[in-house]
């Protein structure tokens, strides 16, 4: 039905009124929340009471021409109008359900010319809180501030114009929600507790990619790595990290049991379906034991939107689990930064690649990184990448130190030079001052600073964990890599880490039970195997250490530091042809790619050959191998620290005196 101007623009049903024009749902006169699609496809039924609207009639209407996921976005809107107006598809009162056909509204609907505003309800409706009350003095400071400060910033250089529509856009967005935060606080206050349950931890399950292109994956799981990040800076919220996550990929498993193994409260997850530049994400917070629709939304917007709407959806989620914000982490959200679109895509790519952790995947990071820093030479998160992507190699052991670190630390000093609260920076420089700096307390300090930034980096606490172990701070490191255990409980990085720290305090028991968990989880995962084999040598069972460590070689063929243990082991077990060999074929291998002295220290020292061995140990100083931080609290180094060598080259590298 096509409306006139002198149409109605408002509907009453029950103790509800419509707002057309102003997109408002009222009930007893307080504004409750419905918007997007879901209004649309009220507004429709509303027009229509009485009469079936058809599923094709509302998707001509409401939904773009390339439909994937038309059947779910459509439920899932559905259910949304269902919740706000306390209705069921099983007894409905106002929205009914024709199988296979579409929709009917059933109640009766008088339309009106206008909805009168709060201050001319009813006495009785009057005594009702008002749903936003006006902004505090301390908000009003805060949004003004931020207004200021972004009105009064030097300016570096002319930036295009869609930059600030998009911080504008987000910054008018972040206030409301403020307003609704307080108004929330307020209204549990004068009402009671809402009977929504509390969430105190929550899953960002991987989005699915609708467009039938596997080109736009990076898209779908940059969104989700964003949610995560946004989420996590929350402190009283736990949030499984990335990689476990990232687990159930495609899967069909039900929801509760995905919230059992992760142990949350809740998830949000979703769909999005680009067609050229117009991209639809579809989202929903459930609470998990029960599968009930907390909230849901649909966004229809241009691609080059992407930030703006990743941060409206962060800041909607965050609204649904209300209370959890401390008033620093209220103004923390007031910032907004711009961003050029081109380069936020850029980076999300650049991010997708370095995410495969492959040396094929950290090079092409570092181009898409690279071209992010072209559109937009004042994109912080984009120096971050590139110093991740920079570095890596040399932690993987495809690079030599001395090459990718300096280039990792020039391109993290950029990023917090442009922006100090980026978390994933701080932790990478954390890590370069640790491994290749040797600066211990500074490298404390920068793990510090991004736990507090973002609590539910699980990185930024397993990386902590291996600074705290290898200064001889057992407890708190175990205490760090549970941390980061419990954020990613299905990383086999986070869980062997807790079997690394619990053999480099002694407690080979408890290391041998959490690394045959972790093999569990991912059976082809070499680092697990060298570990173990390294707890069942100091045990002195020596054939299973061998056993353990051939496995972790069949996985790893040409890993010059399997290898290396390896051959050590032959050596102390008194196979000293089998080490003698392993010997040969490091130097060979150190011919085609980059072998660490590290390696060959460790078949010296097990050859007895300390000589040779402290030889090795000199040229690795001079590289500033990163291996070389753990020789005061690794058992394989044993057969050396007696020797006053090595003592002396624990004091030149500032490690804590015995």
């Amino acid at each position: 039905m096509q409306q006139s101007a002198k149409d109605p623009r408002a509907f009453r049903f029950g103790v509800f009124e419509i707002n057309v024009d102003a997109s408002e749902v009222r009930k007893h006169g307080l504004r409750i929340g419905l918007n997007g699609q879901p209004f649309q496809i009220l507004v429709t039924l509303l027009e229509r009471a009485g009469d079936v609207v058809t599923r094709q009639e509302l998707q001509a209407k409401l939904w773009l021409e390339t439909t994937v996921d038309f059947d779910h976005s459509l439920n899932v809107a559905v259910h949304k109008i269902r919740e706000v107006l306390g209705d069921s598809a099983e007894s409905p009162r106002f929205v009914e359900t024709l199988p296979r056909l579409g929709y009917r509204f059933i109640a009766p609907v008088e339309q009106v010319i206008s909805i009168a505003p709060v201050s001319d309800l009813s006495s009785e409706d009057r005594k009702q809180p008002q749903a936003v009350p006006p902004l505090g003095t301390d908000q009003l400071d805060i949004a003004e501030g931020a207004l200021q400060r972004e009105k009064h910033r030097p300016q570096k250089q002319k930036f295009p114009w869609h930059y600030w529509v998009v911080s504008l856009g987000t910054l008018i967005a972040l206030v409301v929600w403020l307003i609704g935060f307080r108004a929330s606080k307020a209204r549990e206050s004068f009402l009671g507790s809402p009977t929504a349950p509390r969430i105190n931890s929550i899953a960002v399950l991987p989005f699915g990619n609708l467009s039938g292109d596997a080109e736009q994956e990076y898209f779908a799981d940059g969104l989700t790595d964003m949610l995560i990040s946004d989420l996590g800076q929350i402190g009283r919220l736990r949030v499984v990290s990335r990689t476990s996550a990232m687990a159930y990929k495609q899967t069909n498993k039900p929801l509760p049991e995905i919230a059992r193994a992760l142990n949350v409260d809740a998830v949000v997850e979703g769909t999005i379906l680009r067609s050229g530049d117009r991209v639809r994400i579809t989202a929903s917070l459930l609470y998990a034991s029960t599968d009930q629709h907390l909230w849901s939304r649909i966004y229809e917007e241009d691609i080059h939107d992407a930030f703006r709407v990743q941060r409206e959806m962060a800041l909607a989620i965050v609204n649904e689990i209300r209370g959890q914000l401390s008033p620093t982490e209220e103004q923390r959200w007031l910032r907004i930064p711009s961003v050029d679109s081109e380069a936020h895509l850029a980076y999300l790519k650049g991010r997708f690649w370095w995410n495969k952790r492959t040396e094929e995947g950290f090079s092409k990071a570092v181009e898409y990184f690279l071209q992010a820093i072209e559109k937009d030479p004042n994109y912080g998160p984009a120096y971050a990448g590139l110093a991740d992507a920079y570095l890596m190699p040399a932690v993987r052991g495809f690079a030599p130190p001395h090459e990718s670190y300096p280039r990792a630390l020039t391109m993290v000093t950029k990023a917090l030079e442009v922006d100090d609260t980026l978390a994933d920076a701080h932790t990478t420089l954390g890590y370069i001052k640790k491994n290749y700096d040797w600066d211990w307390s500074g490298a404390e300090k920068e793990f510090q600073r991004a736990i507090a930034l973002n609590p539910g980096y699980a990185l930024a606490h397993q990386w902590y964990a291996h600074l705290l172990s290898i200064l001889g701070r057992g407890n708190e490191a175990l205490a760090e890599a549970k941390q980061a255990q419990a954020l990613d409980p299905l990383s086999t990085s986070t869980n062997r880490d807790v079997g690394l720290v619990l053999y480099r305090i002694g407690d080979y028991d408890q290391a041998i039970v959490e690394l045959r968990n972790t093999i569990e989880i991912d059976p082809n995962f070499a680092l697990t195997y060298i570990t173990l084999s390294n707890v069942y040598f100091a045990k002195g069972m020596y054939p299973e250490a061998i056993a353990e460590r051939e496995k972790a070689a069949a996985f790893s063929s040409d890993s010059a530091s399997i290898l290396a243990g390896l051959g050590r082991m032959y050596a102390l077990s008194g196979n000293k042809a089998e080490a003698l060999k392993t010997l040969d074929a490091l130097t060979e291998l150190s011919k085609s790619k980059y072998v660490s002295p590290m390696d060959f220290v460790l078949v010296y020292a097990g050859l007895g050959d300390k000589e040779k061995a402290f030889l090795r140990l000199e040229r690795a100083y001079e590289e500033r191998s990163d291996a070389l931080g753990r020789i005061k609290v690794d058992p394989v180094f044993d057969s050396l620290r007696s020797d006053p060598r090595l003592q002396d080259l624990v004091r030149r590298m500032g490690l804590p005196q015995s």
